[in-house]
């Protein structure tokens, strides 16, 4: 099983769609959205959906998108983890292309490789993340084409045993710079565009 880690902070724009498009992962998962003590709608929006497959925690007071993850991570029952931000436009295909991927390799962190997309709302994680990745490959002999894709797939045993306690906005960050450090097997695919591929109708 898949557990996708959605944190979530006053998103209440994006979080259903975002819970709907992670219904559609074509696996067999759970969704756990940490609400990370919004102060919007957002916890409405969470308690009037109805998906067997949604597990919601909230936290009293803003903690910050680590703590969150960290609280997914914790209560996760799958195996394989997917961590995604709420307000990503993904295509629900590419974790199915990652999925098949990882069922066949040893592998501890799967990752979509794509360009930088300037039109992405997370350009800036994007470009820090693989200025991060590309100094740690220096330092620790690890040689990855291209970090910048918010597509990760992850084995949560993996994950867990990196020791994370970032306090920066993006986890991923730690995980892949922890990851090489301490020599975990790590592959990359190639995935299509983010424009979405599969129809959501109307939800």
């Amino acid at each position: 099983m898949v557990s996708v880690i959605l944190p979530v902070y006053n998103q209440e724009k994006n979080i259903e769609r975002a819970v709907n498009r992670a219904e559609l992962f074509p696996f067999e998962k759970e969704i756990i959205v940490v609400n990370d003590g919004s102060k919007d709608n957002t916890e409405l929006i969470l308690n009037r959906l109805t998906l067997s497959s949604l597990k919601v925690i909230h936290h009293v007071s803003n903690r910050g998108r680590v703590a969150a993850v960290l609280t997914g991570l914790e209560n996760a029952k799958g195996d394989l983890v997917i961590i995604q931000s709420a307000d990503s436009v993904y295509n629900p295909n590419d974790y199915a292309a990652l999925f098949t991927a990882m069922q066949d390799s040893p592998v501890d962190i799967m990752i979509g490789r794509q360009s930088i997309d300037e039109h992405s709302g997370r350009l800036f994680f994007k470009v820090v993340r693989s200025f991060m990745v590309k100094l740690a490959g220096l330092l620790f002999g690890h040689s990855l084409k291209n970090s910048t894709s918010d597509y990760m797939l992850m084995r949560k045993e993996s994950i867990l045993g990196l020791g994370l306690k970032s306090n920066n906005l993006d986890i991923e960050n730690e995980i892949l710079s922890k990851a090489i450090k301490m020599k975990l097997q790590i592959r990359q695919l190639a995935v299509s565009p983010t424009a979405p591929a599969i129809q959501e109708g109307n939800k």
